[in-house]
C-alpha cells in the first residue's frame, strides 16, 4: 500500500483539517508517524480520533481521556463521539476564517476512516468494510460547510513489522507471510491487559501466561487437527486474527 502515498500527500495538501485516525485499543502502536511528519511539514491543523471504543470498557476509555486529553474518541458502531467532533471541526474552521472546511482523514489501513466519514456525514455514504485497502482513491463528501475527504489507508515505508501490522489488522490474515506469529502477538498483547479474560474467552484452563502454550491449547479446546493429529496452527491464527479483527475477541469482553 505504498503506492498510495502520493494520493494521501495530495490528500494532506488540499485539506484544511486533518484527522489521524488511531485504534483506541492501541493507541501507540497504530500512531502513523510519518502521517504525523507529512500534516507538521504542511503545518496543517491535526486532530487524533480514537475509534474503535465500544471494544474497550468504561475505565480503560477513562484512562485513555487522562492520557489523551486533546483526542475524540468515537464508536462508529455504536454511532458515539462524532458531534463533539463535528463541533471541534468547525470551531478550528471558524477560527481559521473558513466558510468551507475541507477535513481529511487519515490513518493505517483498516482503521475506520470510511465508518468515521459515515457517520459526519449520515446520508452520505462511503465504501466500509474490514479489508484492508477497501479505499483505493479519494473520495469526497460534502456535508454542509464541510468537505471530507477520505484516503487510503498507508503503511510508513519503515515500518515492516508483520507482526505489528497484524495486530493493527493492516493487513488481511491471508496476506500475512506468518499469521501464526501474528496470532500469537495478539494474544500477548490481551495477556499484558487481563490474562484470565483471555483464557476465559477462549475457554482454556492454564497457569502459564506463555502466548505459545496458550496459541496450543487454543488449537486443543477447538478441536483444530490435521490428520494425524497435527495441530493445525495455520487455521487457528487465521480464526484469532480475524476474531480480534471484526471486534468479537476485544479488551471490554474481560
Amino acid at each position: 500500500m505504498s503506492g498510495f502515498w502520493p494520493v494521501v500527500g495530495n490528500v494532506i495538501r488540499n485539506s484544511d483539517i486533518l484527522l489521524l485516525v488511531l485504534d483506541a485499543r492501541m493507541p501507540e502502536i497504530s500512531r502513523n508517524k510519518e502521517l504525523e511528519a507529512k500534516i507538521e511539514r504542511f503545518e496543517k491543523p491535526m486532530f487524533r480520533v480514537m475509534t474503535k471504543m465500544d471494544l474497550l470498557s468504561g475505565p480503560e476509555i477513562e484512562k485513555l481521556r487522562g492520557k489523551y486529553p486533546d483526542a475524540f474518541f468515537v464508536s462508529g458502531t455504536e454511532n458515539t463521539g462524532f458531534k463533539r467532533l463535528k463541533t471541534g471541526i468547525m470551531i478550528e474552521g471558524k477560527r481559521m476564517g473558513l466558510k468551507t472546511v475541507r477535513v481529511g482523514v487519515v490513518g493505517y489501513p483498516n482503521m475506520g476512516k470510511s465508518a468515521i466519514i459515515n457517520c459526519l456525514a449520515k446520508g452520505a455514504r462511503t465504501k466500509v468494510s474490514n479489508v484492508a485497502g477497501t479505499t483505493r482513491g479519494t473520495q469526497w463528501v460534502r456535508v454542509g460547510d464541510l468537505r471530507i475527504i477520505d484516503s487510503p489507508g498507508v503503511i510508513p515505508f519503515s515500518d515492516r513489522d508483520e507482526r505489528k501490522l497484524g495486530l493493527l489488522v493492516a493487513k488481511n490474515p491471508e496476506k500475512l507471510r506468518n499469521p501464526e506469529e501474528t496470532a500469537k502477538e495478539i494474544l500477548s498483547f490481551l495477556l499484558d491487559k487481563s490474562p484470565e479474560g483471555v483464557k476465559k474467552y477462549f475457554k482454556v484452563t492454564l497457569e502459564s501466561n506463555n502466548p505459545h502454550e496458550l496459541f496450543e491449547e487454543i488449537m486443543k479446546q477447538r478441536h483444530y487437527f490435521l490428520k494425524g493429529g497435527v495441530l493445525d496452527e495455520h487455521r487457528a491464527a487465521l480464526d484469532i486474527i480475524r476474531e480480534w479483527q471484526n471486534g468479537k475477541l476485544n479488551i471490554k469482553t474481560y
